[in-house]
């Protein structure tokens, strides 16, 4: 392992990045009609799609699921209030399949329903928009996106080469939030294979992000790194992380404090880096076990992939 020095231009890089998920952001507007897909929206944007929903999410303040969420309620209201539609219509125009359902969200949004909304002239209109964002189907406002200085957290972050790391793990599929028991199964197995020792690294790569991803499609490995794949593994499968770049960070703090890391991460250094994130998931290593040390004690490394620079 080696540390990289990294390249100062970071006000060309953060522009570079703000001009590319305006470009996004102006899609989505233009497109609220239309099945959004993720792929497309990270190649407009010419991210990865393994990290542009976090990039969005870190940049500004909140995910692609909510932005979108709440540019179609804004567009309903702008139509409830300028034009002759049906409230009907307009609740199948946001992606609702009946209006109450429209009715419910469009209360919790605005305070009141619909159909008060058009009576009263807009009584209540607060802007949902992260703070510097403004967008409605009306107008569109970009002063800047996330500023850094509202930002709780500040962590140490290195750019590291890493050689490959072979690991046998255990699949979970659903909510990330019920990976303990797979966990729990990883050290079984892992005992049972003799490979478990106090040297031994335990890892989770996570190849969804839950604000994307549907919870019971979510996926994660849990893992623990073994010195080659010729190693007996029992009911375990291998896989391989490939050597390169990475953007590392130690995190301390409970696990479900883990997104704040993250939103820091892409939102924060990542833009100002001069780098860019690599195909391929996050990984987290963790230093220590939750079962003998307190949750703010909870050491957890944090290796984002990067695309390679010589």
């Amino acid at each position: 392992m080696s540390l990289t020095s990294v390249t100062s231009i970071k006000s060309v890089t953060r522009k570079d990045y703000e001009r590319r998920l305006q470009r996004v952001m102006r899609y989505v507007r233009q497109n609220l009609d239309q099945e959004l897909d993720l792929a497309q929206l990270a190649d407009i944007a010419h991210f990865s799609p393994y990290h542009f929903h976090r990039i969005f999410r870190g940049m500004v303040g909140e995910s692609l699921a909510s932005h979108v969420k709440r540019l179609r309620m804004e567009r309903a209201a702008s139509d409830l209030l300028y034009s002759r539609q049906s409230v009907t219509d307009t609740a199948f125009d946001a992606g609702f399949e009946t209006p109450e359902s429209f009715s419910r969200a469009f209360k919790r949004s605005f305070g009141v329903t619909p159909r008060r909304y058009r009576q009263e002239s807009g009584l209540c209109f607060p802007d949902k928009a992260p703070k510097g964002l403004w967008t409605t189907a009306m107008d569109f406002k970009f002063d800047r996106l996330w500023d850094d200085k509202e930002r709780s957290m500040n962590l140490n972050v290195q750019i590291e080469t890493h050689d490959k790391m072979h690991i046998a793990f255990v699949r979970h599929q659903g909510p990330y939030e019920e990976v303990e028991p797979v966990f729990d199964k990883l050290y079984e197995l892992a005992e049972k294979a003799n490979i478990l020792n106090d040297e031994a690294a335990i890892i989770m790569l996570s190849h969804d992000d839950p604000n994307i991803t549907e919870s019971k499609y979510l996926r994660a490995d849990a893992g623990v790194v073994i010195p080659n794949l010729t190693c007996e593994v029992g009911e375990m499968q291998k896989q391989t992380i490939e050597a390169g770049q990475f953007a590392v960070a130690h995190f301390k703090g409970p696990y479900d404090h883990l997104d704040e890391a993250y939103d820091w991460i892409y939102g924060g250094w990542l833009p100002d880096s001069g780098r860019e994130a690599a195909e391929g998931p996050a990984i987290e290593i963790y230093h220590n076990d939750p079962m003998e040390f307190v949750v703010a004690e909870l050491l957890t490394e944090i290796r984002i992939p990067l695309v390679a620079r010589a």
